[in-house]
């Protein structure tokens, strides 16, 4: 365990320290992790499919018209995928 010098007051401190002793002043950069806003917004998305998608085969279902062009499993399914897809990348990218 080493000793250095504080960046704000030059004060002596363990290298281990979160912050001075003296003044406060964090030592060691803290690392956070978060998600990046283009994974959220992909899982974000994606959520946002999959319930128009239960929603759409709840009402067509139900005996109200639907037309053959918006087909809620389609929905579902790509709901699904982005956001695993979101999923998967925040993961992968640790971002």
């Amino acid at each position: 365990m080493g000793l250095i010098a504080c960046p704000e007051c030059k004060h002596q401190v363990s290298a281990k320290a979160p912050s001075c002793v003296k003044c406060g002043a964090p030592i060691a950069a803290q690392t956070i992790e978060a998600t990046g806003k283009k994974w959220k917004m992909m899982q974000l998305c994606g959520a946002a499919l999959i319930a128009l998608g239960f929603v759409g085969l709840c009402s067509a279902s139900s005996g109200a018209a639907s037309s053959a062009d918006a087909n809620p499993a389609w929905m579902l399914l790509a709901g699904l995928v982005l956001t695993v897809w979101g999923r998967v990348g925040a993961w992968w990218n640790h971002a």
